[in-house]
């Protein structure tokens, strides 16, 4: 009786969730993604093995001062031969020009490559009637990387692209979620954010955005279909 009494109650709070999110959803107008692991690529996990061997510098070290450094180089205060120069000058070391585009190329390469998979479900939201939105911290060697490959030609179903070094904001800065809310032209409340930082989805929660770390496409999206009742992914679209 009890444990009857115990999952009568459970799937009660499991209804009242449902209709929760059915109550969100049909709220919801915009869908705000961030670039690098959620529309690109997971990240390569041997890609700061890689940088440290052609900076020659100690992987611990060069982590360090790789994020410390980092949102200045986000924001657009300088581009990457001075971030990598700047790196190696904070642990007594030079680089030279082969080592420093050496290194711009396998950051940038790491964070660019978009996701074929994601990018078709983007494309079924917008067609069900949802706005998309890029929010992301991308550096000048990002978007200089972009450019290059002509890889903003697929981003034509995101109405706002906001880039960090194009606007001089950074997440998790609230003033970028908040510049981001007015390109939509919507309320914090009519938008879901993806992003795979945890400081990043916590800051767009606190501006009133609905928020969800994003883990990789297998993962996430039929997470997101379901709690959200968004749309499903097109036919012939894998998970792998």
């Amino acid at each position: 009786m009890i444990r009857a009494a115990v999952f009568a109650a459970h799937n009660r709070s499991r209804t009242l969730l449902s209709l929760r999110e059915v109550r969100v959803h049909a709220k919801l107008k915009a869908i705000v993604f961030d670039y690098g692991q959620v529309l690109s690529y997971p990240e390569d996990p041997g890609r700061y093995d890689k940088m440290a061997a052609i900076s020659g510098v100690d992987r611990r070290q060069m982590c360090r001062m790789y994020h410390a450094l980092r949102p200045a180089y986000d924001r657009g205060e300088f581009k990457g031969t001075e971030y990598w120069r700047r790196i190696a000058a904070l642990v007594g070391r030079t680089l030279s020009d082969a080592q420093v585009n050496q290194l711009i190329q396998e950051d940038t390469r790491n964070t660019t490559e978009l996701n074929p998979q994601i990018l078709s479900w983007v494309a079924r939201l917008v067609e069900t009637g949802f706005t998309a939105a890029i929010l992301s911290n991308m550096t000048h060697d990002d978007m200089g990387r972009i450019a290059q490959h002509r890889i903003r030609e697929s981003l034509g179903y995101f109405t706002v692209q906001l880039f960090s070094s194009e606007i001089g904001l950074v997440k998790p800065e609230e003033a970028i979620y908040r510049r981001c809310l007015a390109a939509l032209g919507v309320s914090p409340r009519q938008v879901l954010f993806l992003d795979d930082k945890r400081e990043n989805v916590a800051a767009a929660r606190k501006v009133g955005m609905h928020a969800v770390r994003f883990r990789s496409f297998a993962a996430s999206v039929p997470m997101l279909i379901c709690r959200f009742g968004l749309p499903q992914q097109p036919d012939g679209v894998g998970t792998e």
